[in-house]
């Protein structure tokens, strides 16, 4: 690998938020960069770190909790193409202890996390794609289509109620999903159903 070719992000993560050190092949700083732990910030936040290559270099990833609240971030820049190592927490806190900053914070911590990315390129772990994260994710994509066409079904329903019973609110607490309702519907589809039923017929629902 030309080394030159690419810059080494270092990611410190955190519930919220995550910080990002980008460093060239010489372990210089060039930028900081923050983020929202929500995956429908992450193409910003990737844009704003391919803004920050003079020479449209390569992208690399370091991040410590590939696992836990870094997860998210790994599975995505994985599964966007991008490569990403797990660093070791235990380098990160090595290398910051030999930086001539050794005091806490989130942007040191990106920072020792990119230079150990640097350093120790070859010999740090390859996060891989989670088949599991992949199939909770399109279950939630397939769970938020069917309350979607819950919702449409639900108001379609609540059109053609009120065009027959105007004033049924009246009478159901909850039209859609109470037994009481759903029998009264079942039975009576059409106002003209109640022609010989009289208020004490119909004291059954």
């Amino acid at each position: 690998m030309n080394y030159q070719d690419h810059l080494f992000v270092g990611v410190d993560t955190h519930k919220n938020q995550h910080t990002a050190v980008v460093i060239n092949c010489f372990h210089k700083k060039l930028e900081t960069v923050e983020t929202p732990n929500n995956p429908s910030d992450f193409k910003d936040f990737v844009s704003k770190l391919q803004n920050i290559t003079p020479n449209q270099e390569t992208l690399l990833f370091g991040l410590e909790d590939t696992q836990g609240l870094g997860r998210s971030l790994a599975q995505w820049l994985v599964n966007k193409g991008y490569q990403v190592k797990e660093v070791n927490p235990a380098l990160t806190k090595r290398e910051r202890k030999h930086s001539p900053n050794p005091d806490k914070s989130d942007a040191i911590d990106a920072e020792a996390i990119a230079n150990v990315l640097l350093s120790n390129w070859d010999n740090l772990p390859q996060v891989r794609k989670d088949a599991n994260f992949k199939a909770i994710k399109e279950l939630n994509n397939y769970l938020q289509s069917l309350i979607k066409q819950r919702t449409q079904l639900k108001n379609q329903l609540h059109d053609l109620i009120h065009q027959q019973f105007p004033n049924y609110k009246e009478f159901f607490s909850n039209p859609f999903s109470g037994k009481t309702a759903l029998a009264y519907w079942e039975k009576f589809p059409h106002p003209a159903q109640l022609k010989y039923y009289g208020e004490k017929n119909c004291r059954i629902f």
